[in-house]
């Protein structure tokens, strides 16, 4: 079973951090925040913001899961303003099972070919910046 972590970023006090109704044991929630918030299932990191606009910081954190959390093999981005209701890991059965990314370390290659299906019968759409899933673990 993969390691997921589900991720948002919250700044200048825009939202509030909702919990998730269902937590499987192989998944983390991180959240990237100015706020003192409180949570016994998130994983508050309080940052200082980059920029003055809130918006700015929430898609600095949010487009850089490859920095800040290396560690996990899928990365799931979640706006501020939903809440995880089910198992994470049935959307990531359904859409990731068979989706590879390129790791050509061409970067102009990388930006063209991001995401492959091995099934040449489903159409994989995902953005990188909302959902990932590292090929190199």
């Amino acid at each position: 079973m993969n390691k997921i972590v589900v991720y948002t970023a919250i700044f200048g006090g825009c939202d509030d951090l909702l919990d998730p109704k269902f937590v499987p044991d192989n998944c983390d929630f991180v959240c990237f925040t100015d706020s003192d918030f409180k949570s016994d299932i998130w994983d508050v990191r309080k940052v200082i913001p980059y920029y003055e606009q809130p918006v700015r910081n929430s898609r600095y954190y949010k487009t850089k899961p490859h920095i800040y959390l290396s560690e996990y093999e899928v990365s799931l981005w979640l706006d501020g303003t939903f809440i995880v209701e089910k198992d994470i890991n049935e959307l990531v059965d359904k859409y990731l099972s068979d989706v590879k990314f390129i790791k050509s370390g061409d970067t102009e290659t990388e930006k063209k070919h991001n995401i492959v299906s091995t099934d040449p019968n489903k159409v994989v759409i995902i953005k990188i910046i909302l959902l990932s899933k590292r090929s190199d673990k």
